[in-house]
C-alpha cells in the first residue's frame, strides 16, 4: 500500500510506501525534507488550500494525462469567462450609444513613458489631440533644397505659458517633439558640421589677413566677422576639401555687431550649410568652435556657454551692440568669424573675440545668433563690390582687447624684420592629405625643419607660448604622368608674434619635394632624392632670414662697430 505525499515547500505531491509511514522523507523535486504521515493518513502537508503542483515530464504517463486534461479545463474556463467580459462590454456599450474613441497619435518624448493609470469607463474617455510636428532642422541639407536659415525655418510649437521660450526651446524633451538632432558625440557634430565651415583669406593694400567664416545658404552666402574683411581688396574662401570660392562682395555689414555677410561664388559640387540655433543657448550647455586658430584651419575646440551678455557689459561697450554668448571655448586670432556650434549643430555665434587683459583667463565672446539674423534679414538685395572703402576698419580698434585674424605680413619690411628677429620656434606637422598612414614621414621632415632651425641659431622649444611657431603642411598629389608615384609637397609656414602679443604670418612658401612610390608611404621610406630636396625646401628659411638681416636699414651689431671704429682713431 503507497501513502501520498505532498511537499511544503513545493507542493509536489508523490507517494511512498507505508513502511515509511510516520516518518520523514525527501521531496525528490526540490530536496526538502518532508514528513510521512501515518498509516491511514491520505497525505501530509500543512497548506492544504495551495494547489498542488503537477509532476514533471519524466513521471508516468498517467499523471501526465491528469494533468494535461486539469489545464484543458482551466483554459477553456478562462476563455469561456473572456467571451462573457466581451459579451457585457458590447452590451454596455449598445446602452450607453457613445461611440468607441480613435486610438491616439504616438508623441515623440525624451524619456521614458510612465504607464498610464487606468481608465474606469475606456468608452467614454476622450482621444488625445495631436501633437503637430515641428519641421526637422537638420545640420546640412542639400544644396537644391536649402532655404535661408533666418528665413526659412518654421515657427515652433508655442510652450506653456508658465514655461520661458528659450527653455522650452532647448529642454531635452522640445527637442524630441521638434524633431531636432542631437548628435551623440563631439566628433559625430564635427563630422556634420564641417564641410559647411571655410577659410577666409582676405588681401589688403599693406598685406592680409586670415579668418574664419561658414555658410548659412548653399546660393554661396557666407558669414564671418567685420572685422576679418575690414579693410579688404579681395578675398576668396578655402573649404575643408580645399576647395576655393572668391568672394563676389557684401550683402549686408554691421560694425556693431561685428558681422559681415559675403557672396560668393560657389564651386562646380555645391555647398553644405548650416542653420542659425532658434533659441538663445542656455548656460552650461557644451558648445564647439570650429576655424582656423593661428593659421591651422579647421581646428574645433570644445567648451561651454559661460553666459548671455547684452552689448553694455562688454569691454569698449560703446563698439558693440546686441546679444553675445560668453563661453569658455578656446578661441585664436584667425577665429575670428567661425561657426559656433550647439550639440544639435546649430550656430549659436560666431567666434568674434577674446580678452588678453592682465589676469583675464578664457573669456571668449561671440556675437549671437540673435545678431546674425537680423543683419541677414535686413541684408541689401544689391551686391556690393568689395573694396577696403566698402568695408573702412573701424575707429579706436584696441588690438589687445580685440585680436583680429593673423596678419599676413610675408611680403612687406615688416615681416621679414620679424623673421630675421626670431630667437625661438616651436615646430608643428599637420598631413592634411590623410594619406601619409606610416609617421616616419612626418617624423623626417619635421627632424630636417629643427636642425635647420639649430644651425640658424634659433633655439627649437615645445612651449605653445613660443615667440614663434613653424606649421609644416605634408601632402601627397598626382605626378601628371603615367607614373603611379606620388609627389610630396611641402608647406611651410612661419607665425611670429610681436610686442602687442598678436601673430604674423611672415614666411609662407610650398614646394614640390621629389615622389615616392605607394610601397614606400606605406614603409615610410624616404628615397635619396626626395629627403635632399626637403634639406633644401627648409634650407631657403635661413637664406630669407639672412636676406632680411642684409637689407635692413638698422642691423643690430651696427652700434658696435661705429664705437669700435671711433675707439681705433682715437688711439
Amino acid at each position: 500500500m503507497a501513502i501520498q505525499v505532498t511537499c511544503d515547500s513545493c507542493f509536489y505531491t508523490f507517494q511512498v510506501k507505508d513502511e515509511h509511514a510516520g516518518k520523514k522523507g525527501k521531496c525528490p523535486e526540490c530536496g526538502e525534507p518532508v514528513p510521512i504521515p501515518g498509516r491511514g493518513s491520505k497525505s501530509s502537508g500543512s497548506r492544504s488550500a495551495a494547489p498542488a503542483r503537477s509532476a514533471s515530464p519524466r513521471r508516468s504517463s498517467s499523471r501526465q494525462e491528469e494533468s494535461g486534461s486539469n489545464q484543458g479545463t482551466l483554459i477553456a474556463a478562462g476563455i469561456a469567462g473572456g467571451i462573457v467580459v466581451v459579451g457585457l462590454a458590447f452590451f454596455l456599450f449598445l446602452r450607453s450609444g457613445t461611440p468607441a474613441p480613435a486610438a491616439a497619435p504616438a508623441q515623440p518624448v525624451a524619456t521614458n513613458i510612465a504607464p498610464a493609470p487606468p481608465v474606469s469607463n475606456p468608452a467614454v474617455a476622450p482621444p488625445v489631440a495631436p501633437v503637430a510636428p515641428v519641421p526637422n532642422t537638420a545640420t546640412l541639407t542639400s544644396p537644391a533644397t536649402t532655404p535661408l536659415a533666418s528665413t526659412a525655418a518654421p515657427p515652433a510649437a508655442s510652450p506653456s505659458p508658465s514655461t520661458p521660450a528659450s527653455t522650452a526651446a532647448t529642454s531635452p524633451a522640445a527637442a524630441a517633439s521638434s524633431g531636432r538632432k542631437e548628435y551623440p558625440s563631439v566628433a559625430d557634430l564635427i563630422e556634420a558640421v564641417k564641410p559647411a565651415v571655410c577659410r577666409i583669406n582676405v588681401k589688403m593694400s599693406d598685406g592680409g589677413s586670415t579668418g574664419s567664416g561658414f555658410v548659412i545658404d548653399p546660393s554661396g552666402i557666407v558669414v564671418t566677422n567685420y572685422h576679418v574683411i575690414e579693410g579688404g581688396e579681395s578675398a576668396e574662401v578655402v573649404f575643408p576639401d580645399n576647395t576655393t570660392a572668391s568672394v563676389s562682395g557684401y550683402l549686408g555689414l554691421d560694425p556693431k555687431r561685428d558681422l559681415a555677410v559675403l557672396k560668393i561664388n560657389p564651386p562646380a559640387a555645391g555647398l553644405k550649410s548650416v542653420k542659425l540655433a532658434e533659441a538663445e543657448p542656455r548656460q552650461g550647455e557644451v558648445v564647439v568652435a570650429i576655424g582656423a586658430p593661428l593659421g591651422f584651419s579647421f581646428t574645433s575646440t570644445k567648451g561651454d556657454v559661460s553666459s548671455m551678455r547684452k552689448a553694455p557689459e562688454l569691454p569698449e561697450s560703446e563698439r558693440f551692440e546686441g546679444t553675445w554668448v560668453q563661453t569658455s571655448t578656446p578661441i585664436s586670432p584667425g577665429n575670428s568669424g567661425g561657426p559656433l556650434f550647439n550639440m544639435y549643430g546649430e550656430v549659436v555665434g560666431a567666434n568674434t573675440m577674446s580678452i588678453a587683459a592682465p589676469g583675464a583667463q578664457n573669456l571668449n565672446f561671440a556675437t549671437s545668433a540673435e545678431n546674425i539674423r537680423k543683419v541677414l534679414d535686413s541684408k541689401s538685395a544689391n551686391l556690393i563690390a568689395m573694396n577696403p572703402k566698402a568695408a573702412p576698419p573701424r575707429e579706436a580698434r584696441t588690438r589687445s582687447r580685440n585680436p583680429n585674424a593673423v596678419t599676413d605680413e610675408t611680403k612687406t619690411t615688416r615681416g621679414k624684420e620679424l623673421l630675421r628677429d626670431v630667437k625661438e620656434v616651436l615646430v608643428l606637422d599637420l598631413d592634411i592629405s590623410r594619406q601619409i598612414s606610416n609617421p616616419r614621414i612626418q617624423e623626417y621632415v619635421t627632424t630636417q625643419a629643427e636642425r635647420m632651425w639649430k644651425k640658424a641659431g634659433v633655439e627649437v622649444v615645445r612651449r605653445t607660448n613660443a615667440q614663434a611657431h613653424m606649421i609644416i603642411f605634408i601632402r601627397l598629389k598626382a605626378s601628371g604622368t603615367s607614373s603611379s608615384a606620388n609627389v610630396v609637397e611641402v608647406e611651410a609656414r612661419i607665425m611670429v608674434r610681436d610686442k602687442e602679443g598678436r601673430w604674423n604670418l611672415v614666411y609662407d612658401k610650398t614646394d614640390d619635394c621629389g615622389a615616392m612610390s605607394q610601397i614606400a608611404l606605406t614603409k615610410g621610406d624616404i628615397p635619396a632624392r626626395t629627403g635632399k630636396m626637403i634639406q633644401e625646401f627648409f634650407a631657403k628659411i635661413p637664406a630669407a632670414m639672412a636676406e632680411a638681416d642684409k637689407n635692413s636699414e638698422e642691423k643690430p651689431d651696427t652700434g658696435k662697430k661705429t664705437e669700435s671704429k671711433k675707439n681705433a682713431s682715437a688711439k
